[in-house]
């Protein structure tokens, strides 16, 4: 009876250390911890952990929402104007160029290569990369997207946006009175622009 008694008691105080030890994480396994293999007085126990990467940053640009032509004797002019990427930190690029949203009876057909305009009311619309190397030119299309990577570096701060200049010619045939009776008194839409931006 005194064995048994005191193989209780020794039990009773050895939970009760445990208990303690855990109460001050001494005896607790984490909830993150990695089980360990090979662990042994000269090697050290051995864990991997998996490192995951979630990006949070979001583009944020700004391009012109008017983009006036005007055609006088000597054609078409347009305005060279810049895309604004607002993302701090962090350069971007114009992707993509599309004509959209073409006026029904806008009095015009777009010209989607580089060969010679032979319709009336026909125009060609390039874009050209004024910030990068070279002058980039490029048709924009209405059936299909003009692949881009022009290069827009990020912004500094809030107030400071990273800048790419895009120059616009256009290109026409000839030019009659269904096209000149329609755009001779005010400013009227023609078509629409898509300006895709991406990393």
């Amino acid at each position: 009876m005194e064995k048994t008694g005191r193989f209780t008691c020794i039990k009773k105080g050895l939970v009760g250390v445990c208990a303690a030890a855990l109460l001050t994480g001494l005896c607790a396994t984490p909830a993150f911890a990695a089980l360990t293999e090979g662990n042994t007085a000269t090697t050290g126990g051995v864990g991997t952990s998996e490192v995951t990467v979630k990006s949070d940053i979001q583009i944020s640009a700004t391009v012109p929402t008017t983009i006036p032509l005007t055609l006088n004797s000597s054609g078409f002019t347009a305005p060279t104007f810049t895309l604004d990427n607002t993302t701090v930190g962090y350069g971007i690029a114009l992707k993509s160029v599309q004509i959209t949203d073409v006026v029904d009876g806008n009095g015009l057909t777009i010209k989607e290569d580089d060969t010679a305009i032979t319709e009336k009311n026909q125009i060609r619309l390039t874009v050209t990369d004024k910030t990068n190397t070279g002058d980039v030119k490029a048709v924009v299309k209405s059936t299909a997207a003009t692949d881009l990577d022009w290069a827009i570096a990020g912004a500094t701060d809030a107030s400071t946006p990273g800048n790419l200049s895009v120059d616009m010619t256009v290109e026409k045939g000839e030019i009659d009175g269904t096209f000149l009776n329609k755009y001779s008194t005010a400013a009227t839409k023609a078509f629409g622009i898509k300006w895709t931006v991406g990393f």
